[in-house]
Order: C-alpha cells, then structure tokens, then sequence
C-alpha cells in the first residue's frame, strides 16, 4: 500500500506528499529506536536487581537494606535533607559475613559492569538535578553548611 502510493506520487512529481511519507517513516523510525532502547535499560536495571537478589545472603540484603537504605525526612525539614543523604552506615554484619559477601561479588564479573551502571545512573541523576534544580540545592547546601 505504501510503496504503491510512494510510486503513484513519484510518477505524478508530488514531492510535498513524498516528503511528507518520508518524514512519517522517519519519526516511527526514529521512536522504535527510542522504545527499544528504553526497554534495554530497563531490562538492564532489572537484572542487575535480580543478580543481587539471587546472589547475596538473604542476611546481608536485610543489613544493608535496614541500616543503609533511604532515610525519610519531613516535609520541609531542609536540614535534615543533607543528614538523610550523606551519612556512615553500620550494618552490624561480622566482617566474616562482609568478606563471604564481597567474595561473592568478586567472583562474578558482570556485577563490575552492573555496579558501574549504577553509578553511572546516580552521576547522570545528580547532574541531572544539578542543571534543573541548581538554585535548590544551594539553597540545601547553604542549609546544611556543606560546600561543593
């Protein structure tokens, strides 16, 4: 159907209509790309989190998950933002259970790339924050009293 009226509209020299086609084929181009490479990252992601899950001692996962994992801060309470963030994490595991955990680590060498995609996801994020809500985090940093 589509080749049969790009062919009509040759033979007639209708190049709006051509250009037109040529542009609709672009764009769903140019979104299948985009939808595919949305779902590669988020399939990505998503086996990094199953590796860790599958992975690591269910003990080590509910440590680190309890003592070191996001703090809730009140509504408006802007000081206490910077305490919620940055702050020393004791999980109370006995460094014989840190060592199996960081052998297991270790031993695979696709979590180096998964961790790498991790962080490269919380860089990204932070710039991210940094262009679009610069004025916000002065203000938290001058809040807190920590200087970049």
């Amino acid at each position: 159907m589509r080749y049969r009226r790009l062919r009509e509209q040759l033979r007639d020299q209708n190049w709006t209509a051509i250009g037109i086609d040529l542009v609709i084929v672009v764009v769903g181009v140019f979104i299948g790309l985009q939808v595919a490479n949305w779902n590669d990252s988020r399939r990505e992601a998503k086996r990094g989190d199953e590796w860790f899950r599958l992975n690591l001692p269910h003990e080590v996962q509910a440590a680190v998950s309890a003592a070191c994992g996001d703090k809730v801060v009140a509504v408006g309470d802007y000081a206490g933002i910077g305490s919620s963030i940055d702050y020393l994490c004791s999980t109370g595991l006995s460094p014989e259970e840190i060592a199996a955990a960081a052998a297991i680590l270790r031993a695979d060498t696709e979590v180096v790339r998964l961790l790498r995609l991790r962080v490269a996801n919380v860089e990204t994020n932070l710039s991210n924050l940094s262009n679009d809500f610069g004025d916000m985090r002065d203000g938290l940093r001058a809040t807190t009293g920590k200087a970049q």
